[in-house]
């Protein structure tokens, strides 16, 4: 009797490949935590089964890894995955391959970010519990904003084991600490973070810092520069190349190194601490529908399975996973209480006001660049605190850039006598893969990029005019171009 209830259960589930448990909620530990150890183990026993599977099967380490991208082309015989020699010599790519939400140019690729890499590692998490045995199995994060966290869970670090490869920072992988300079301008990321009050801003600058900017820490890539704390490069296993960025530098490599999983349990730790705060907001069902990207993945059995963009919302704003380390606050409480608070956490609809446009046309040559903003132009800006249906102000940077920068810049708003104010990173993970053609290389006249600002709380209503401030950390020769500058309200309609 027993074994048909079994039977009956995995036949609904399956019936309905995205239903969400409805008895278990599963809770994503801290992977330094006793429990997130223990995750770990269970993590490393289901890659033990998925290294050894033929990259063929859609459970394999190789294929999961692809979902997210693959080069375009690989140097010599695949000794990792035969007969695949990079996604330009196979235009039919097995089913989920390179799917991730690094297509530059894209609004549905920007828009898709968050939700996307949700799904994505929720299947992951799926295809370990069945394969490890665990059935309370949770993907842990690596909480590597916090000081006691800056370390590369220890698990990861052990050669020889299935959730360890040397095509990392090597200082990641002998133990060491992040470096001070990335974890204190993560830290201040995270601040800023929690202050922004729109979902597509919020995703954004969340896509740049941490995000973007870690993905290029543990892979490495800064070849020469013995000043910055990631000078190294190294022979990447997927590429089959030498003296390159490591798995993590790279889009088309990033979901082969295990510690992505962890890095993205992070980015989704953020997104869901900054919903279940006041300044949460989810996107309105309506614009997930509009913005349609492919989600294709495998299930646990191996099938595969497509969602429509109505369950994908379905299921990324229902979750059946809480994570350790976010306390409901007395303002989630009452908002699952009270319909009016609850239906106040969608995304109002606003329009978006231009202000005014700014050419500068100016190339960021040393570690610092200083842009003040005119006289006429601050008459504008303070016209926006006499706007009483602003949600926000957003500051917008078009910029150019020649080739991929491993160096990430921090921004900050500037009053003369006062002390400046950050209000975001600009980093160019992907860029290359997003913008290039065919081997993912730059055309020569550059790519122009967006990078968007809350700076709600930087701006003062005062007639003294104030200047942008940008910093460089790293010592990286790729040529970043500041073209123009934008400031645009919201207003609620």
């Amino acid at each position: 009797m027993r074994k048909c209830t079994i039977l009956l259960v995995v036949l609904l589930v399956c019936s309905f490949g995205y239903s969400q448990s409805i008895d278990t909620e599963y809770v994503r530990k801290n992977a330094n935590s006793p429990g997130g150890r223990a995750d770990l183990n269970a993590m490393k026993k289901a890659f033990d089964i998925m290294r050894d599977m033929d990259c063929k099967s859609g459970l394999s380490w190789y294929s999961q890894g692809a979902m997210h991208n693959t080069p375009s082309v690989i140097n010599g015989p695949n000794q990792l995955c035969q007969g695949f020699q990079g996604h330009d010599k196979m235009p039919n790519l097995p089913f989920g391959w390179d799917n991730c939400t690094h297509e530059g140019g894209n609004p549905n690729s920007s828009f898709n970010f968050l939700l996307w890499h949700r799904m994505y590692i929720w299947h992951l998490e799926k295809v370990v519990r069945e394969l490890s045995g665990v059935s309370d199995f949770a993907l842990p994060y690596w909480d590597y904003t916090e000081q006691d966290d800056r370390k590369m869970p220890e698990l990861l670090t052990q050669k020889e084991e299935s959730l360890y490869t040397k095509a990392r920072l090597s200082s990641l992988n002998n133990g060491q600490e992040i470096c001070s300079e990335q974890f204190d301008e993560m830290k201040r990321q995270m601040k800023e973070l929690s202050e922004i009050t729109e979902f597509q801003t919020f995703s954004k600058n969340l896509n740049n810092n941490p995000h973007g900017v870690m993905h290029n820490y543990i892979g490495g890539g800064f070849p020469g520069d013995e000043s910055s704390c990631n000078a190294e490069t190294m022979y990447n296993e997927i590429y089959q190349q030498k003296d390159m960025s490591g798995l993590m530098g790279q889009v088309q490599s990033a979901g082969f190194d295990p510690v992505f999983w962890l890095h993205h349990s992070k980015i989704d730790y953020i997104w869901q601490q900054w919903m279940n705060s006041e300044n949460g907001k989810k996107p309105s069902e309506d614009s997930v529908l509009k913005h349609v990207w492919p989600y294709n993945f495998i299930q646990p059995d191996g099938s595969k399975i497509t969602y429509t963009m109505q369950e994908v919302y379905d299921i990324v704003f229902n979750l059946d996973y809480t994570y350790q380390g976010i306390e409901k606050s007395t303002y989630l409480a009452s908002r699952e209480s009270s319909p009016t608070i609850l239906k106040s956490n969608v995304q109002e609809k606003t329009t978006k006001t231009l202000i005014w446009e700014h050419t500068v046309g100016k190339t960021i040559a040393d570690k610092t660049f200083v842009h003040e903003i005119s006289t006429d132009l601050n008459k504008k800006t303070k016209s926006t605190f006499r706007n009483i249906n602003a949600t926000s102000k957003v500051l917008d940077f078009d910029v150019v850039v020649y080739k991929e920068p491993k160096d990430f810049y921090t921004v900050y708003i500037r009053y003369e006598g006062e002390k400046d104010s950050y209000i975001g990173t600009m980093s160019f993970f992907g860029v290359a893969h997003e913008h290039g053609i065919k081997k993912h290389s730059i055309a020569e006249k550059g790519v122009k990029l967006n990078f968007s600002f809350d700076i709600s709380d930087e701006l003062k209503d005062i007639q003294k005019p104030f200047s942008i401030y940008i910093k460089k950390h790293g010592n990286g020769t790729a040529k970043v171009t500041i073209e123009n500058l934008k400031l645009f309200t919201y207003n609620k309609e």
